[in-house]
């Protein structure tokens, strides 16, 4: 398995990876459902948009937005969530949808989406600042 490198994870803050959106889960058109939609976008924005085939549709195989190997996703230790088998980008294919409070207000399953880069931080070894 290929590793993320900390340089891996700086080219891809730099690429601009777009964030998800409500457009990016749907087949047609975005559903319009009171009160949700806010919870919806504010929840897809730590996840990268999927990649795009040259027609502009979500590309078979949902790549993985770090190596781009497909068909990837493993399941990790948290429900609902996962990572890349080639390169371990996390990834989550469960998504609990809550308000501001914290209180669900939906459940979307069977959607993988990877995270964002800018979600994802290298953890500093104990004791260095």
């Amino acid at each position: 398995m290929e590793k993320i490198t900390p340089e891996r994870l700086a080219e891809l803050k730099a690429s601009n990876v777009p964030h998800a959106t409500i457009a990016d889960i749907t087949i047609n058109k975005p559903p319009i459902v009171e009160g949700i939609t806010e919870h919806f976008e504010r929840y897809l924005a730590h996840y990268a948009a999927p990649k795009k085939d040259d027609a502009g549709e979500n590309r078979s195989g949902q790549p993985c937005i770090a190596c781009d190997a497909t068909s990837s996703f493993t399941w990790g230790l948290v429900h609902g969530a996962g990572h890349c088998t080639r390169c371990g980008w996390p990834a989550t294919l469960y998504h609990f949808i809550t308000d501001k409070e914290g209180k669900e207000v939906a459940c979307l399953r069977g959607v993988l989406l990877w995270a964002h880069p800018d979600e994802i931080e290298f953890a500093k070894p104990e004791g260095k600042n």
